[in-house]
């Protein structure tokens, strides 16, 4: 009897080792599939750049056709880029002048704050002086 539980044993001791090593494997596949995943998204990433890229470059080229095939001229183009330089100018002098008055108005109002609480100062400390002669009359 002693013999057969050894065997059974032995048995079972091997159906543990072979699992063990089944999963073993399993493992290191599971870790060589999960590194290449990682690899192919970064390449996926890579790769949707590039289309991402080429849309663009794909987008300039048929609005140059676009505008070969209108007759626009490279003078045409100068004249363009020189009216939004001067608009661009235009708008640039008006934000800055938008921005000068707004630092006026707040410098303005800065002043009407400190001259806000000088007044409520002089204010309560007048009150103060009210009531303690409110106080010494009514005290005589």
């Amino acid at each position: 009897m002693r013999k057969l539980v050894k065997i059974f044993s032995r048995s079972k001791l091997a159906d543990i080792i072979n699992e063990t090593n089944r999963l073993r494997n399993e493992s290191k596949e599971f870790a060589a599939l999960r590194e290449l995943s990682a690899t192919t998204h970064g390449e996926y990433q890579a790769l949707a750049k590039t289309v991402a890229d080429l849309r663009g470059t794909q987008h300039d080229y048929e609005a140059m056709l676009e505008s070969v095939a209108k007759g626009v001229t490279n003078d045409d183009l100068h004249a363009e880029i020189e009216d939004l330089q001067q608009q661009n100018g235009f708008l640039t002098a008006e934000v800055q002048e938008l921005l000068n008055e707004r630092e006026s108005r707040e410098g303005q109002l800065k002043k009407l704050q400190d001259r806000t609480k000088k007044y409520e100062t002089a204010g309560e400390a007048l009150l103060r002086e009210m009531v303690h002669v409110v106080v010494n009359i009514v005290n005589i």
